[in-house]
């Protein structure tokens, strides 16, 4: 389970994070909390990708131009109200940052990425588990805290939110592994200065692209490299 000291340390990063305006993004582009484990220890292993993608509300004319199929609307309503929930309990959290608010917040997060992420929804847990380990044993991260329009990020904005936000995360959390879910997480990672004792490893993205052959290399060697850290 994440020690009291990883919980404490990543409130008050969270918190900062929260309160990050650098970049001056237009006002709906905030930043995105990611959850740990509720079995994640020390020296675990992360998965991360390279930003969030942009959780704007859409309306319900929108839904319905975007989706043709009565089904997909109505998974795209359930979304949009649960991405109201989760920016409710940000909003909470910055208002209280509080163990409980985390906890809430943390909890809420991880449902969702259970529960509703990805397409069809529940996708991107799914994917992350056919890697060979459980959400409730890992941390999720971004390197990038912030969606940008577009996805547009200019190298500045990357970098400055890393020596800001991402470095620090990733000394709180102390990973064994990390799995860059998708080739430019990988190669940005490749380029930094990560511990000695961090094993880096590429895995898939939900929405990777790739023949299943490929997909299946990739699964199969981050299990080779997970059990490999177990024994």
């Amino acid at each position: 389970m994440a020690s009291l000291r990883i919980k404490k340390l990543l409130i008050d990063l969270w918190r900062e994070i929260f309160d990050c305006r650098q970049c001056n993004l237009p006002v709906d582009y905030i930043p995105q909390f990611r959850p740990v484990g509720n079995s994640y220890p020390e020296n675990g292993v992360v998965f991360a990708q390279i930003n969030p993608g942009h959780i704007g509300r859409l309306t319900d004319p929108e839904i319905n131009v975007r989706y043709k199929s009565e089904s997909s609307r109505q998974k795209a309503r359930y979304k949009q109200n649960v991405t109201s929930e989760l920016l409710l309990l940000q909003d909470n959290f910055s208002k209280d940052p509080s163990t409980q608010s985390w906890k809430l917040l943390n909890t809420g997060y991880r449902n969702a990425i259970v529960q509703v992420w990805g397409w069809p929804p529940g996708k991107y847990s799914k994917t992350i588990e056919k890697h060979g380990i459980k959400i409730d044993e890992i941390a999720v991260i971004n390197l990038a805290q912030c969606p940008v329009p577009m996805d547009k990020y200019s190298q500045q904005k990357f970098s400055n939110c890393w020596q800001l936000h991402t470095k620090r995360l990733l000394r709180i959390l102390k990973p064994k592994l990390i799995v860059a879910q998708g080739k430019a997480c990988l190669n940005f990672l490749q380029d930094q200065n990560l511990d000695n004792n961090v094993t880096l490893v590429e895995g898939n993205h939900h929405a990777s692209r790739q023949s299943n052959e490929v997909k299946n290399q990739i699964y199969n060697n981050v299990k080779t490299v997970i059990e490999q850290l177990r024994v």
